[in-house]
């Protein structure tokens, strides 16, 4: 596994995302989200939930939340922390903590809602 390969490889996909979503419909994104949430839900909430052992951290209640935040830059999925967490080589870092990393696809997924702005 290189990290900066992979990261090259993401940052790719995350063009060709980002141009397909510029030209997108609402229902495209619409389904964006509803990926990404599935993810954050499946893989995030258990910690980050309102009832999660993190919340002094982050809270994870809605999408407008985690931009108010700063956790998300909608449309810049490379300055969102909450993105960068998810590959980040430092495994104290890398989200999820002390599981197993998410997928490639999981990563690009979250990647392309934030790209999209995160709706």
């Amino acid at each position: 596994m290189n990290p900066i390969r992979d990261f090259c490889r993401i940052l790719l996909t995350f063009i060709t995302v980002g141009i397909t979503l510029a030209f997108g419909t609402a229902d495209a994104q619409q389904n964006v989200a509803q990926e990404a949430y599935l993810i954050l839900e499946q893989k995030c909430l258990s910690c980050h939930g309102p009832n999660g052992p993190y919340t002094e951290q982050l809270v994870i209640e809605s999408a407008a939340q985690l931009v108010e935040s700063g956790a998300v830059v909608p449309g810049v999925p490379i300055e969102s922390e909450l993105f960068k967490r998810l590959f980040d080589g430092d495994e104290a870092k890398r989200m999820p903590l002390k599981q197993p990393p998410l997928s490639a696809a999981a990563i690009q997924k979250i990647g392309a809602w934030i790209q999209a702005g995160a709706p």
